[in-house]
């Protein structure tokens, strides 16, 4: 196991609880280890304290980890997580996946896993997207995690272009935005296929890949 670096204010009493019995972030792990998120570029949306960023290089080597988070002590705090796997290059992005043309504020709650973009209240935000990154760090083939709390899903509808370059993906989210249906039609429009699926009322999680670069 991985020993995490003590921080009070990012690893509260229940984030603990749940990095201790394996549950935190448990089927965004499962569906790493069932679709191989290995031995490619990653690019972490939403990527929280970088535990998910974490699994990945501890098996990958020579690739570009791009982690996006909008609250900037959690950023920092995967920085201290992921230096010693030198193997490969770090990129952190203090920004947030928004497709709408309102102004974006981060909602930062107490429990990092509930914090989420809004409207009105907060710090305001930067935003960018799957696209920059990918021209930003001359990305070409990568895998995708994405777990941008209520809207994980808006990449399917606005980054085709990007998207076809994506070898593997895993989203956490609910179907409150979109409906199942139309997120497993969008995936099939994408000439993805569905390999892994969880459902869970914290957010459901989805692994597929990319029929052209199988």
């Amino acid at each position: 196991g991985i020993l995490l670096t003590k921080n009070k204010e990012i690893l509260t009493p229940e984030i603990k609880s749940l990095i201790r019995t394996k549950l935190y972030e448990k089927n965004e792990m499962l569906a790493i280890e069932k679709l191989k998120m290995y031995g490619e570029d990653l690019i972490d949306l939403g990527s929280s304290i970088g535990l998910t960023s974490l699994k990945v290089v501890q098996n990958t080597s020579n690739k570009k980890i791009v982690l996006v988070e909008p609250i900037s002590e959690y950023l920092n705090y995967s920085k201290i997580q992921l230096e010693p796997f030198k193997k490969n290059s770090y990129f952190y992005e203090n920004k947030a996946i928004d497709y709408s043309k309102e102004n974006k504020f981060i909602d930062k709650d107490v429990n990092n896993l509930l914090s989420k973009l809004s409207d009105k209240e907060g710090q305001k935000v930067t935003k960018i997207t799957i696209s920059e990154i990918l021209e930003k760090y001359s990305i070409k083939t990568y895998n995708l995690i994405i777990d941008i709390e209520g809207n994980s899903f808006d990449p399917l509808f606005y980054e085709e272009t990007a998207l076809k370059n994506c070898k593997k993906m895993i989203i956490e989210d609910n179907f409150d935005k979109y409906s199942k249906s139309e997120i497993e039609d969008r995936i099939t429009e994408l000439d993805f296929n569905i390999d892994f699926y969880i459902p869970s009322k914290y957010g459901n999680v989805l692994g597929i890949r990319n029929n052209k670069l199988l």
